[in-house]
């Protein structure tokens, strides 16, 4: 192999780890911290499809909002959270992990997502210090809400779904 060839080929391996990192953390800025409380920066319409698109099995989001999970006495722990159903008897739930710097949010690892066969709602079960162990459903005649965790590259290669 030449010295040309080899620079070549040392140069796709760097255009290609970074590919790989990039898609590991999002650039979009979905929220800003405004007055302590997160704002979302980016439309319902466009999270949404978004997700939409991530879960890619005809689920309908419904909502889209940003909730803190840390307990009293912890840092916080945002979450980006999207709910919906499949069909009258299949509920979603996905939830991705926000990073706060500068007062912006983006999304990083890993992502959660709920499927609950027979349940109105699947709810994460969390622990003390914002972290997510599970899924829940309340409702008495529920199959239960299967627990899936995600880390690395996404649909699109990006935070959620198909945005930038």
């Amino acid at each position: 192999m030449s010295k040309l060839q080899r620079m070549a080929f040392l140069i796709a391996i760097a255009i290609f780890a970074t590919n790989i990192a990039y898609s590991q953390t999002s650039s979009t800025v979905f929220a800003t911290m405004v007055n302590g409380s997160p704002q979302l920066s980016i439309s319902q319409s466009t999270l949404i499809a978004a997700f939409e698109d991530e879960f890619n099995d005809g689920s309908v989001i419904s909502t889209v909002t940003i909730e803190n999970y840390a307990s009293s006495g912890n840092p916080a722990k945002y979450w980006l959270i999207a709910t919906g159903k499949k069909n009258d008897t299949l509920s979603r739930t996905m939830a991705v992990a926000l990073d706060l710097s500068n007062g912006e949010f983006r999304t990083t690892d890993p992502r959660h997502s709920c499927k609950g066969n027979w349940c109105s709602e699947c709810a994460f079960k969390r622990v003390d210090g914002g972290g997510i162990v599970g899924c829940k459903c309340e409702d008495w005649i529920s199959l239960g809400c299967d627990h899936t965790v995600t880390t690395g590259a996404r649909r699109g290669g990006y935070g959620v779904g198909t945005l930038p």
